[in-house]
């Protein structure tokens, strides 16, 4: 019997239709032709390939089909792009090229922002730019001028967009169900917990609220960092469809004619880079998860200023600890201890050769034993992926998120200074954040939360114990005992049982013949009792198969 998914509801059925119709163009007409969906093909729907695309790959075919499905789809594979735990490296490479650029759309901006502002925004602006600075797929950027002299940015919600992104979603789902079909292996990956969380991450986006609260957060984190600055937000401009922040007018991070030209040291910048990204990570647990240098500006000669606080990652302090100590073991090459870790840090675990894990781990140590120029990065990335995989390892998805996002900061700090390396860096700042983590404080702090916790528990102790007291006064307690591995031992018992009694037997026949054979009871042959020679010939006959069931179960 076949299997098919729901037809598509009437209300998304113009959607399905495009989407099927680009499926079709980029050569994938086998996951659409045999599934509910037909039923809104039209006739001619196969038919709509406009040039050659199978001249491409698969995984290029796969880029360019999400590029023209449009921004949730875009942003989907963005997402996707930093999970090389699940996805071919080939496709990674492909989706890492996915931009969030589209053509602006034709808006009024200034009534735009006044109808969601609730007052008309020119009051407060001398002068209004209304071509669109940048244009994104949820998003449109405009300058503007304030009354008092101040240049910023007006980041605005594109009309009408959350309605489009939650009918997209659900477009989404149902396409995975379809795929699912197609390929049931991919149930393993957990595909729609990864919809749920993409559902989560983009309706954030959405909310230009939430961005506000990280610049003042960030901002915060930062404030005594003078290598650091962070964008002035005007709170009186901004709500959750439109964001008024400062305008920087600084160098990008990347452009290194123009550093040249202010003279601004490369060295130092690669440093003061990484050990602020660091810093994000490792001491606050919330950093900047989209890094690429189009969001990094170098203002004031020295400063960093990073943009676009969309996208912003959290780890709790559990986190933070275990991924400094996997860092810092990497660094002193201690296999057992990385593989230690690496469990702490792994959400799921079955390895089944422990050592050969560990002998694996030091391999990848062994391949690091060069100078940085020498190492192949994203080499020893894959095989350590390939590696976790294979050993049915399973990281949280922040791990990958940020690998990508550390990935992108170094190849930042090696393009402004081609000798930098990470690792001379790298160990005196583990040392140094596990010491701020594990100070007199830290311990004290764990001494009284242990403290408590005892105590609670303790305290709930003669609850629970006369809760125990009074189910079993009713007949109400019951207790399940499950053992595992106890039937062989349980048949070893027996058999030692019956070999026991066997023997008794055996001893009680040889003593009773010996007591007939004494007393001389008939009858005889010759002078010789039957009854006492017929007992020791039991006991001969029973003595040997016990031998011979000692020998042969090798009980001895």
């Amino acid at each position: 019997m076949e299997k098919n998914i729901a037809a598509p509801s009437i209300s998304n059925r113009e959607r399905y239709l495009q989407i099927i119709k680009l499926m079709v163009k980029y050569g994938f007409e086998d996951l659409v032709a045999n599934s509910s969906f037909r039923s809104v093909l039209e006739k001619n729907a196969f038919k709509a390939k406009s040039r050659n695309f199978l001249e491409f790959n698969r995984y290029e075919r796969i880029r360019m089909l999400l590029e023209e499905m449009g921004s949730t789809f875009v942003k989907m594979g963005q997402i996707l792009s930093n999970r090389a735990d699940i996805l071919p490296i080939e496709l990674i490479t492909e989706l890492e090229k996915l931009q969030d650029q589209v053509k602006p759309i034709d808006i009024d901006p200034i009534e735009t922002i006044s109808k969601s502002l609730g007052f008309h925004i020119n009051e407060v602006l001398e002068s209004f730019d209304e071509t669109p600075l940048a244009a994104a797929s949820i998003s449109q950027v405009y300058t503007a001028r304030l009354a008092t002299g101040e240049k910023v940015i007006f980041k605005v919600l594109r009309p009408g967009i959350e309605p489009i992104i939650k009918s997209d979603i659900s477009v989404l789902r149902d396409l995975l169900k379809l795929v699912k079909l197609n390929f049931p292996q991919i149930e393993k990956y957990k595909p729609d917990e990864m919809i749920n969380s993409f559902e989560r991450s983009i309706l954030r986006e959405l909310n230009y609220s939430l961005e506000k609260n990280n610049i003042s957060r960030f901002a915060k984190q930062f404030e005594s960092n003078k290598n650091i600055y962070t964008p002035k937000v005007y709170d009186k401009y901004s709500n959750r469809n439109v964001l008024c922040m400062e305008f920087i007018d600084g160098i990008k991070i990347n452009d290194s004619q123009k550093l040249e030209e202010m003279k601004i040291d490369p060295v130092q910048l690669s440093k003061n880079l990484f050990h602020n990204y660091m810093d994000q990570i490792f001491i606050h647990g919330f950093f900047h998860s989209d890094p690429h240098p189009g969001n990094l500006f170098i203002i004031d000669k020295d400063k960093i200023c990073f943009i676009d606080y969309g996208m912003m990652g959290f780890l709790l302090e559990e986190d933070q600890n275990n991924l400094i100590e996997l860092i810092f073991h990497f660094l002193n090459k201690n296999p057992k201890k990385i593989v230690s870790s690496i469990e702490k840090l792994a959400v799921k675990v079955s390895i089944k050769d422990p050592k050969h894990f560990e002998y694996e781990i030091a391999q990848i140590l062994y391949d690091m034993n060069s100078s940085v120029s020498e190492i192949d990065g994203q080499y020893l990335s894959e095989e350590f992926i390939k590696i976790l995989y294979k050993n049915s390892i399973q990281l949280p998805p922040y791990a990958y998120h940020l690998a990508r996002s550390l990935s992108i900061i170094l190849g930042i700090a090696l393009e402004l200074y081609p000798d930098f390396n990470p690792t001379v860096h790298l160990k005196p700042m583990a040392k140094k954040i596990l010491f701020k983590k594990y100070n007199s404080g830290f311990l004290m702090n764990q001494t009284l939360q242990m403290g408590m916790e005892m105590f609670s528990t303790m305290s709930s102790f003669p609850g629970d114990m006369k809760k125990i007291i009074a189910k079993a006064s009713k007949g109400e307690f019951r207790m399940e005992l499950e053992h595992k591995g106890l039937s062989k031992l349980q048949d070893r018992f027996e058999k030692v049982a019956n070999r026991i009694i066997i023997s008794i037997i055996l001893a009680s026949t040889i003593i009773g013949s010996s007591l007939v054979m004494h007393a001389n009871i008939p009858p005889y042959i010759g002078s010789v009792s039957i009854i006492g020679i017929s007992g020791f010939a039991f006991s001969a006959l029973l003595g040997l198969l016990l031998i011979v069931s000692i020998i042969k179960n090798k009980m001895f």
